[in-house]
């Protein structure tokens, strides 16, 4: 570990109700000064929105490429 975040990626994670959340997960290690590691800092970022305004924007231009034929 170099102490830099590494590349942000997408996984997806399961609720208490069963649906499939898809999240961006970012994470770093922490050092003391020593640079000894001394854990992980961990950032979920939930994706479900994003993710169903971009099916609605693929749906929209599906629907108006199907109107100008």
């Amino acid at each position: 570990m170099r102490g830099l975040a590494d590349d942000p990626i997408e996984i997806e994670g399961l609720t208490k109700d069963g649906r499939i959340i898809p999240f961006l997960m970012s994470g770093a290690p922490l050092m003391d000064k020593e640079g000894i590691f001394q854990g992980c800092l961990s950032i979920l970022t939930d994706l479900t929105e994003i993710k169903n305004l971009q099916q609605e924007k693929e749906k929209t231009l599906r629907l108006a490429t199907i109107g100008e034929m």
